[in-house]
């Protein structure tokens, strides 16, 4: 059984972008318009699935597309709005659970997720539902653009990680455990906040699952997308088998759902 799923992405919220400041988003970019150019894609609406504080969707927005950022997190997206309001950006963000995915009026050349969100949909049913809300969403022909992190990733321990540099603003300590029954990795992370006014310290529990690249096809084939690539993270390369993030790439079919789904059963016997 998969635990409850603890709060998540609230107190490190306010300062997400402080922790992931090293991180090159400009360069994620980049890749998905290699991705792009490489399937013949010419989206003028982009939604951003799980956008955290926005920075892609920020990013997207001024290179010339229109995106609709959305996050299960609150206090994440409210971080999204500000930067947004700050920077007179048309990007928009909501607050949704991407299994519960609804923008009333609205379809997308391409919807991307990264740095590994969906790993946080911790029941396969769950996520089959979020793949079926996005190809709602997904003109037909557009593209489904989305990281995750393997089981090999989550087995090897990648995120134990630790920064307590006395020159870091924000030191932390992240100890994860993975469970090879149900696939399930706990990571704890501690944090310190180092400001003028003292320290200040707080706790997270994050929990992602391990999804197998069978798993995700499927799910994807009955979901309305094919043909579906994957790749080694930011190459073009096949995964291997100590590949730590795979990216995958689908296209919405042209044809309906109820007959992709006929053709799957068929293919399977």
């Amino acid at each position: 059984m998969n635990p409850q799923k603890p709060l998540q992405f609230v107190e490190i919220a306010p300062h997400y972008d402080l922790l992931m400041r090293g991180v090159p988003y400009s360069m994620w970019v980049h890749y998905l318009q290699q991705i792009f150019q490489r399937f013949d894609a010419s989206p003028r609406r982009i939604l951003d699935l799980a956008c955290g504080t926005g920075t892609v969707s920020l990013l997207l927005q001024r290179t010339g597309y229109e995106v609709i950022g959305v996050d299960i997190s609150p206090d994440m997206i409210a971080v999204a709005q500000e930067k947004a309001h700050k920077s007179r950006s048309s990007a928009r963000f909501y607050c949704q659970d991407a299994c519960d995915l609804d923008i009333p009026e609205e379809s997308f050349q391409i919807c991307v997720s990264l740095f590994d969100s969906l790993n946080y949909i911790l029941e396969p049913t769950r996520l089959r539902q979020a793949f079926q809300r996005v190809s709602n969403l997904v003109e037909r022909g557009g593209l489904f653009i989305f990281d995750l992190n393997t089981e090999y990733a989550l087995a090897t321990r990648m995120f134990d990680q630790t920064q307590t540099s006395a020159n870091a603003p924000l030191r932390y300590r992240w100890r994860s455990s993975f469970d090879a029954d149900t696939r399930l990795c706990r990571i704890e992370m501690e944090f310190q906040l180092h400001e003028r006014q003292g320290d200040c310290n707080f706790y997270e529990e994050h929990w992602q699952y391990a999804y197998r690249e069978d798993e995700i096809l499927s799910m994807l084939k009955a979901a309305g997308f094919f043909p579906i690539e994957t790749y080694q993270a930011y190459t073009f390369l096949q995964p291997g088998p100590k590949s730590d993030r795979v990216f995958y790439v689908a296209k919405r079919s042209d044809e309906n759902v109820k007959d992709l789904q006929e053709f799957n059963d068929e293919s399977s016997k």
